[in-house]
């Protein structure tokens, strides 16, 4: 099959999510987040008139880096707690090659000791935690070749990349490194530059970045390269994120227009910021639910593909999709959330903390509606 113009790069976020492969034929069976976001995609510009047959693959190619079959290594090994913490690490050290700080072994156990029989530890919560050891670093060198990889054979402006959650703060981090123009020749990730390698949209779906930073101190978000404009490596930076998104609500990116992040001009021209409120489920983390959502999904579509809607059917879009919102739903989650005063987090108890508190609010939440 010809190679497109332009190239989407997806990335997961945290929890468990099967890797692309191929079957016996050689044929390409994608993973469970790029089914995901094809059938969201799908559903969502199916709606339009003269896309009633349409698809994204059929204008762009769609690529997905999956970094779960690592992490899932390392969460069967953390499973076994039969095991002390020290004999766990020491084990992961050794299908890795990568050794952790000696505190590690305190903090996860004290850690374990509390949050242990919430099954989201282990499936989730873990993967943010282990992410910010030596083990990203893995995650970004993939994801740098990869990116590096798409850039070299679609050129500059041709790759957009979307990420959701976990993978938000991947994403920032690597590009960073791949950016940065203080590059290290000792480190494994490629090296592009700003002018010559820009890409063209830069997608962030329920952003943790700035979260996540807080524990791996590589670049603050709110100063890094990824950014619209001269200085950043994109043309477009689109984010992301629900009102009543509990994940998005810890550390919250939301630069303003005062020209500390880029200038006024960039902000209004390359920069978007999608506040969505409609709850048609109510785990409202829920990617799909993001993609299905018409604010989301028709500016995926403007920006990407030949997307031919009037403003009347974007409007009878937008006013059908509310009539799926659950009734009383976004008042019930607002009320929830407000009164677990969430912070800025600083340590990973902290997060854990708030973490754990947001989500059985929202399993409350979800059985009473």
């Amino acid at each position: 099959m010809a190679r497109k113009e332009m190239a989407l790069l997806l990335l997961h976020g945290m929890g468990n999510s099967k890797p692309p492969r191929k079957d016996s034929n050689g044929k390409l069976i994608r993973g469970d987040f790029g089914k995901e976001f094809i059938k969201a995609t799908t559903q969502s510009l199916q709606r339009y008139e003269n896309h009633k047959t349409d698809t994204l693959e059929k204008h762009i190619d769609i690529h997905e880096l999956n970094y779960n079959s690592f992490f899932d290594k390392i969460r069967k090994k953390m499973a076994d707690r039969a095991k002390s913490m020290k004999a766990r690490l020491d084990s992961i050290a050794g299908i890795t090659g990568v050794s952790f700080a000696t505190d590690l072994v305190g903090r996860l156990t004290s850690l374990e000791a509390d949050f242990g029989d919430d099954d989201f530890f282990h499936t989730h919560w873990l993967d943010v935690i282990f992410y910010s050891t030596m083990l990203g670093a893995k995650v970004r060198v993939d994801l740098g070749v990869k990116v590096a990889e798409l850039v070299e054979n679609y050129g500059q402006g041709n790759v957009h990349v979307l990420s959701h959650s976990l993978g938000t703060a991947v994403t920032h981090d690597t590009l960073h490194m791949l950016y940065r123009p203080e590059s290290d020749p000792n480190d494994e990730i490629p090296d592009l530059h700003l002018t010559n390698h820009k890409l063209g949209s830069i997608w962030m779906i329920a952003n943790v970045s700035r979260l996540v930073n807080a524990f791996t101190r590589l670049a603050d978000p709110m100063t890094s390269v990824v950014k619209p404009g001269d200085h950043g490596c994109t043309n477009d930076f689109i984010n992301i994120r629900h009102k009543m998104d509990p994940f998005t609500w810890l550390s919250q990116f939301n630069p303003v227009n005062n020209g500390s992040w880029v200038t006024e001009n960039i902000y209004n021209s390359a920069y978007q910021n999608i506040e969505t409120d409609l709850v048609v489920e109510a785990n409202t983390h829920s990617f799909s639910q993001y993609m299905l959502d018409p604010k989301v999904a028709e500016m995926l579509f403007f920006k990407l593909i030949p997307f031919d809607a009037t403003l009347d059917e974007l409007d009878a879009v937008s006013r059908d999709y509310s009539t799926n919102s659950i009734n009383g739903a976004y008042a019930t989650l607002e009320e929830t959330f407000h009164n677990l005063n969430v912070k800025d987090i600083t340590s990973w108890r902290e997060f854990l903390e708030a973490g754990k508190a947001l989500r059985l609010a929202a399993e409350n939440i979800k059985n009473s509606l």
